[in-house]
């Protein structure tokens, strides 16, 4: 009876240390895909800013110049966002070992 009770703690402590590697791995994938989203987000405003600025420019439209320089700012941000994010990861990841 004890071998019996043994073996199934073995096997429930084992579920539970494959159980939380999973939850591990779904985390970092999870906080990469948040980082990259960030990056790709930020690039895209700073491309969509690049093209009004432009037009601004070319049209003398001032206003337009000025979304342009703002939508570039923000992706700016949003792209260091997505850096640090992936910084701050790779650092936890690296603590943890």
């Amino acid at each position: 009876m004890n071998d019996l009770k043994d073996k199934l703690n073995q096997v429930t402590h084992n579920v539970k240390k494959t159980a939380d590697k999973a939850h591990s791995a779904t985390d970092d994938a999870l906080n990469k895909a948040d980082a990259m989203n960030d990056k790709v987000k930020g690039q895209f405003n700073q491309t969509k800013g690049d093209i009004k600025t432009n037009i601004g420019n070319l049209t003398d439209n001032e206003k337009l110049r000025n979304e342009g320089r703002s939508d570039n700012l923000k992706g700016s941000v949003q792209e260091i966002s997505g850096l640090l994010k992936e910084a701050a990861h790779d650092i936890k990841k690296d603590w943890k070992k």
